[in-house]
């Protein structure tokens, strides 16, 4: 598990990405209980920005969703 230092810089980096400013073109999804079909609603879309909530990321949607 990693530590929550560890987990800001991740999000610190992430918002000075690249990955800000690309729309989703593909989804790879490894453990089918997470996510379902609505991965497919993401494709198109852009991510807005990173947020952190304790451990966890969360990617705000440009439409105003999170994941």
């Amino acid at each position: 598990m990693p530590e929550l230092p560890e987990v800001e810089t991740v999000r610190r980096l992430l918002n000075q990405s690249p990955i800000l400013q690309t729309k989703i073109i593909d989804i790879q999804v490894f453990w089918k209980p997470i996510l379902s079909e609505s991965t497919q609603l993401l494709i198109a879309k852009q991510i807005k920005r990173v947020e952190r909530r304790g451990k966890y990321l969360i990617l705000e949607i440009c439409d105003g969703s999170f994941l």
